[in-house]
């Protein structure tokens, strides 16, 4: 349980006041299935445009190992702000499926679903992260994204190369 103030100044004349409460609890459901909750509330005065918002989070996180070789995540996320009276929610939640066929070797599957204030956007792709070498990694990422209304579409890939040098 923590309770954070932070007070924001320019110069000598105080532009903020933020304070925060947030419970965190870990718990072990089970052998391998591991939960993590976050509940955080939020109040936030800005003297500058002499506006206060309020902001109530609740934020998860679920792993669990299958088998040796395969485990998962889920995530999940709800906010409701509220600033001059008008309100402002958004939801999320995302699964990570990942597969280790050895020890140099993982496939990772993910789905991504975000609602914000009526906007819903999905995104799913897959990660392969390879360790040739003791010395050389390769990750290759391919996401594939759809936003509506619109609909916007968008597929990005990214990959990247390290070489650990060492003596």
């Amino acid at each position: 349980l923590s309770l954070v103030r932070s007070d924001s100044y320019s110069f000598s004349e105080k532009v903020s006041t933020n304070d925060s409460l947030l419970l965190s609890v870990g718990s072990r459901l089970y052998r391998d299935l591991n939960m993590i909750t976050d509940i955080i509330y939020t109040r936030s005065n800005s003297f500058v445009s002499e506006t206060a918002s309020s902001t109530q989070q609740i934020n998860g996180t679920l792993d669990a190992l299958f088998t040796r070789k395969v485990s998962g995540t889920l995530t999940y996320h709800f906010s409701r702000t509220v600033s001059d009276d008008t309100p402002s929610d958004s939801k999320e939640g995302s699964a990570f499926i990942t597969y280790r066929p050895g020890k140099l070797l993982n496939i990772t599957g993910n789905f991504r679903i975000t609602d914000s204030d009526g906007e819903t956007s999905t995104s799913e792709g897959v990660l392969l992260d390879w360790l040739p070498l003791p010395a050389i990694r390769l990750n290759v990422n391919y996401q594939h994204s759809d936003t509506a209304p619109g609909p916007i579409r968008g597929d990005t890939i990214n990959s990247y190369v390290i070489w650990y040098m060492t003596k």
